[in-house]
């Protein structure tokens, strides 16, 4: 898989509601794409961020053993 599309595919979908892999799938099958360009609008505007455990006095990489941990919810959360 593409690595920028591994990345970005999730916040694409959340504010086109298009599905870029099955985008793809399409298209390697021979179809042609579900919309054209002048169909796509985008209707919000996401976020997504990568937590990562490091010393605070070296920043050096710190992993440890998870012992807590609460999934985010509420009104426009993606949850796959």
């Amino acid at each position: 898989m593409n690595t920028r599309l591994q990345v970005e595919h999730p916040v694409t979908e959340a504010i086109t509601g298009i599905d870029l892999v099955h985008e793809q799938i399409r298209v390697a099958a021979g179809w042609p794409l579900s919309v054209s360009q002048d169909e796509i609008s985008f209707r919000a505007t996401p976020s997504k961020c990568r937590i990562n455990a490091e010393d605070p006095e070296t920043f050096a990489p710190s992993p440890g053993t998870i012992t807590i941990s609460t999934r985010p919810g509420g009104l426009g959360v993606r949850r796959r």
